[in-house]
């Protein structure tokens, strides 16, 4: 199988427009607290999680490790590995993710 980032790129994308479009509707046709939401978000960052696994993968990447590095090097990404994390393994909290929340919870 050729990996091409860019066709899984492409579904990150269109798995944030749904995110986007559902929150911009909250309160007109979509319930707070719906199923539908929190489905998006979690297909949302399982699209992200992919990508990492098809850049890592695709042709043109030189060195995989380089897009680990940048992951573990980036905040925000982190969070949403270890969020990917945590729905396929039952909501079990990463370290990651506590730690990240504790030092948002004190300004660090």
């Amino acid at each position: 199988m050729k990996y091409d980032a860019e066709q899984k790129y492409h579904s990150v994308v269109r798995a944030f427009r749904k995110l986007e479009g559902l929150a911009i509707d909250i309160g007109k046709t979509v319930i707070v607290g719906d199923h539908v939401a929190a489905d998006a978000a979690e297909s949302f960052f399982i699209e992200c999680y992919h990508l990492k696994d098809w850049l890592k993968k695709d042709f043109r990447i030189k060195n995989p490790k380089d897009v680990e590095r940048a992951i573990s090097n980036s905040p925000s990404l982190s969070i949403a590995a270890d969020l990917c994390n945590s729905f396929k393994h039952a909501w079990q909290a990463t370290s990651s993710i506590r730690k990240s929340t504790r030092e948002n919870q004190h300004g660090i």
